[in-house]
């Protein structure tokens, strides 16, 4: 028998398989990130769902704009 111990969250996934299974590890390509945080974050909070923009809720009177 193989026996295989997988990571998974913050532990591993054990599996064992007969001897004629025939195995081969694969390690997907690792991508490069090519976004800034700073655009993540902006971009995450521009468009909210079902309400105004955060600019559009607040101006000079408003004291907050959670209510």
């Amino acid at each position: 028998m193989i026996r295989i111990k997988i990571p998974c969250g913050t532990g591993y996934q054990e599996a064992e398989f007969p001897d004629n299974v025939k195995m081969e590890l694969i390690d997907p390509p690792k991508k490069e990130v090519l976004t800034s945080i700073d655009f993540l974050i902006r971009n995450t909070l521009d468009p909210p769902i079902g309400t105004p923009r955060l600019e559009e809720m607040v101006n000079r009177r408003t004291k907050s704009p959670l209510w």
